[in-house]
């Protein structure tokens, strides 16, 4: 049985923290960057230039402290009662680590993440829709202690600081570097000598510029990445399990290798859990976050490796108990479930003795191949309604639909859009088109679609059998952990 720590000692823990993170990584980052300025005004002689980094500095903090992360992502305030779980972990987190409530947001953009942001009227988190769906509730409860963690150190603030730093160095030799090449061009209009020198100085300060700007952004990632190890060890201190955000992040990080840019604005993933699009090879050098797997490391590391593998063989055993009965669900649903009757008006036009399986959200998409990849684009958004005859998809650019006995293939893609995604080709369409599902009813749409072609094929048995092999599979997997 686990205990829980004392307010008292989260915050003696987060103390010390500080004391051990901070100077090997945000305080020298931001000590080496005033350094770089001092040097860069005194060896030039330029002092006058001082005010450019300044300027820029002020402006980056001030345009960052105004943009709406929130926004940005169509976030909307969590429902009390639909997000009821989910406040209860904010709430939790928040009294454990000695903070106000913050604000809690919903996104229901598809990708699985979280990130923590501060504005003129506090703190507030915000989790996309798919991460609430997607991660077992002791998890959630870790990211949320996360994200609640950075709020407590308030690293929002600091996130803009070391980006403002960023800039402002960035402006400063750049405009140093526009100087010289000026004067090199001045001269070169009085002197044959410095005319030859023009083209090389040019170059020199170029890929001196190149050179300073990489420096600075090195810089202002290690030390966003101390942020991130400073907020990840305080959720594993105020969480019973500490591990629990080590396989939250894995889950995680395994769905970002399937996000499309522009799903998340550049300036949020910056602030997110866990930062897409960046290699896993690069993440030590050149991201903002740390890699997964050094996280994982030292989230191992503080609990000791006696209770990592108790915990990931309880995690594990659950994770089984989960997938077993969902698979065992399947099978009785397969089994006996029937069509309903339809009833009230329809979005198309019933045939006869047509009955209803389901009706799910869903998007219209249609299939595009460039270069070998495969992807998808929205036509429309509305609702699926599969019956004993066809599957109709009804939106605000109209109607779509594909017959039974017209179909004569498909085929399922997970990872599309944060959901799966069905091609459905059937001989009066040239072109496949078809479905995606989010993520929360991805499972039971599939399911549904095939019981219904199945079912209009005459193959329903061989369905039933299809699901009960995969249950004994299943079960020939069943980890050491979970008892007979």
């Amino acid at each position: 049985m686990s205990v829980e720590p004392p307010v008292h000692a989260v915050n003696g823990a987060h103390t010390s923290v500080i004391k051990a993170r901070w100077g090997a990584g945000s305080i020298l980052s931001i000590v080496l960057c005033l350094l770089m300025f001092v040097l860069l005004s005194t060896y030039s002689g330029l002092w006058f230039l001082l005010p450019v980094p300044l300027v820029v500095f002020a402006w980056r903090w001030f345009s960052a402290r105004n943009e709406s992360s929130l926004a940005s992502v169509n976030a909307v305030p969590a429902d009390p009662i639909g997000h009821a779980p989910l406040l209860g972990h904010v709430q939790a987190a928040a009294e454990r680590l000695g903070i106000a409530m913050p604000a809690v947001y919903v996104s229901p953009q598809p990708v699985l993440n979280a990130f923590a942001t501060t504005d003129r009227e506090g703190g507030a988190i915000c989790l996309f829709q798919a991460t609430i769906d997607a991660l077992p509730d002791d998890e959630l409860a870790a990211v949320v202690a996360h994200e609640v963690g950075h709020l407590k150190n308030r690293d929002s603030a600091y996130m803009t600081f070391f980006d403002a730093v960023r800039w402002s160095l960035t402006a400063i030799i750049a405009v140093l570097g526009v100087i010289v090449v000026v004067c090199m061009a001045v001269l070169a209009m009085f002197s044959r000598s410095a005319r030859g020198a023009l083209g090389l100085s040019t170059a020199f300060v170029g890929a001196l510029t190149a050179l300073g700007a990489g420096a600075a952004y090195l810089l202002v990632t290690a030390g966003q990445r101390s942020r991130e190890f400073m907020a990840d060890r305080l959720a594993a201190q105020v969480h019973p399990d500490p591990l629990a955000l080590g396989r939250a992040l894995q889950r995680m990080a395994s769905a970002s290798r399937r996000w499309r840019v522009g799903e998340v604005p550049a300036s949020v993933a910056a602030l997110c859990i866990v930062q897409p699009f960046v290699p896993g090879f690069l993440s030590s050098i050149v991201s903002s976050h740390p890699s997964t797997d050094r996280r994982i490391k030292r989230l191992e590391r503080l609990v000791g490796a006696e209770r990592a593998i108790e915990s990931n063989g309880a995690a594990a055993a659950r994770d089984w108990d989960h997938a077993h009965a969902a698979l065992e669900a399947q099978v009785a649903h397969a089994r006996n479930a029937q069509p309903s009757e339809i009833v009230g008006p329809a979005p198309f036009a019933p045939m006869r003795n047509e009955q209803v399986w389901a009706t799910i959200p869903a998007k219209l998409v249609k299939p595009r191949t460039r270069q070998g990849q495969l992807s998808f684009i929205v036509a429309d958004d509305g609702v699926a309604v599969l019956t004993t005859a066809r599957v109709v998809f009804s939106g605000p650019a109209g109607r779509t639909e594909w017959r039974w006995d017209k179909a004569y293939d498909h085929s399922w893609r997970s990872g599309v859009l944060g959901g799966d995604a069905v091609l459905i080709q059937v001989t009066n369409r040239q072109k496949p088109s078809g479905l995606q599902f989010a993520l929360q009813h991805a499972g039971g749409a599939r399911l549904a679609l095939e019981l219904a072609l199945a079912e209009s094929r005459g193959s329903r048995a061989d369905l039933v059998a299809h699901l009960e092999a995969q249950v004994r599979e299943h079960e020939r997997r069943r980890p050491a952990s979970v008892e007979g």
